[in-house]
């Protein structure tokens, strides 16, 4: 229910609410993955900022869970970690509450302050006050990302204030009404609301069905063109005017209408002049952990663990190395030896995303520093 709200809400789009309540589609591999982080930072959290607060254990339905934690009240513990109440027939479950000073607190895994992050604490907020619990302070518990691994636990996390936020939202009609809304449920599906965050939303094919090239999908689309958009209907890529785009954003709408594909021969020609043979196609495989085994290692660090390279020769022969990391233990060294063994005859190395290899093989630097040299160069 919570991340139906927060997603709806940040979208201002009660349709999106509709459908995530109704979608019985798992959760995508990435969603997982996000999840499992915040799992780690919770796990954390408890060991860490919250280990002075009587942390409630599950017990097998959220009914129980509401029970436990009204018996551990009556019995005076004020400082609760995922305690559990309930708002008719909803229950609510929060990462941390001090009854005492009044403070609710939200574990999230991302390391900085985000909209969401505070619609979710905001929302918390609304529904226990309507079982006569009001807070006065509002914090999160987030990533240091500057954190590596082998340094002190109570080093990872870090708190911070949120309280004027909060209470900020929580002030404003057009929250209380959002959620009253999406509180009394939807006897249908409510009309759509064009944005910019259509353009990744996984229901924008139910939603805008009808239109062949929705505009949305302009690159870099300004608050201002949104509203122009907006203001005019122009929900067909067709309908909007050209004299409210950027030289890029019109070369984008007529090759979209017309279905072509535009390359810049003499740009190609240019960067392909400054290819010298031997030429080695390079390619990394990696993971990235919120809190990697390996020391010296920061959250959510790009970790490789596969390489490949396919080496053109000035002769037009073709080579092809490979190397897959060791599972058992941290043996990014050996990939850095195969990098060094088998990219020295290359004059030129080409990748398909330089921000990513090269985040890959300046971690390999900055690890190995006996062939950091011969790495580098």
């Amino acid at each position: 229910m919570k991340y139906a709200f927060v997603k709806s809400f940040a979208a201002n789009c009660h349709l999106l609410a509709f459908n995530l309540s109704k979608d019985k589609t798992p959760p995508s591999y990435s969603q997982q993955a996000l999840f499992a982080a915040g799992n780690d930072v919770d796990a954390i959290a408890l060991e860490t900022i919250l280990k002075p607060y009587h942390t409630m254990m599950a017990t097998s339905t959220p009914h129980g869970d509401w029970l436990a934690t009204q018996s551990a009240i009556a019995n005076g513990i004020a400082k609760i970690n995922q305690a559990t109440f309930k708002v008719g027939e909803t229950y609510i479950r929060v990462d941390s509450i001090d009854l005492e000073c009044m403070k609710l607190t939200e574990v999230k895994a991302g390391s900085s302050v985000k909209d969401d992050y505070i619609i979710d604490l905001a929302l918390q907020e609304f529904f226990l006050r309507q079982v006569g619990m009001r807070n006065d302070k509002f914090s999160l518990i987030l990533r240091e990302k500057s954190f590596v691994t082998g340094s002190p636990w109570n080093e990872a996390l870090r708190e911070v204030d949120v309280t004027s936020d909060v209470k900020s939202l929580l002030e404003q009609d057009d929250f209380i009404h959002f959620v009253e809304v999406f509180e009394a449920g939807y006897d249908s599906a409510p009309q759509p609301v064009f944005g910019k965050v259509c353009k990744t939303c996984d229901f924008k094919g139910q939603c805008w069905s009808e239109l062949e090239h929705p505009s949305f999908t302009i690159p870099r689309s300004s608050d201002k063109l949104l509203a122009h958009i907006i203001s005019n209907e122009a929900y067909e890529l067709s309908t909007v005017s050209s004299s409210v785009l950027t030289q890029n954003q019109i070369s984008y709408k007529d090759s979209t209408l017309n279905s072509e594909i535009s390359i810049s021969k003499s740009g190609l020609i240019a960067d392909l002049n400054q290819f010298t043979g031997p030429i080695a196609h390079l390619d990394f495989e990696a993971f990235n952990l919120p809190y990697n085994p390996s020391k010296n290692t920061k959250t959510f660090e790009m970790v490789p663990f596969q390489a490949s390279i396919h080496l053109e020769g000035v002769d037009g022969s073709i080579s092809h190395f490979e190397h897959l990391c060791s599972h058992q233990y941290d043996d990014r060294e050996s990939l850095a030896a195969f990098l060094v063994a088998n990219l020295a005859v290359a004059n030129t190395i080409v990748t398909w995303n330089v921000s990513f290899e090269d985040e890959c093989s300046s971690t390999l630097l900055a690890l190995f520093q006996s062939i950091q040299r011969t790495l580098a160069t």
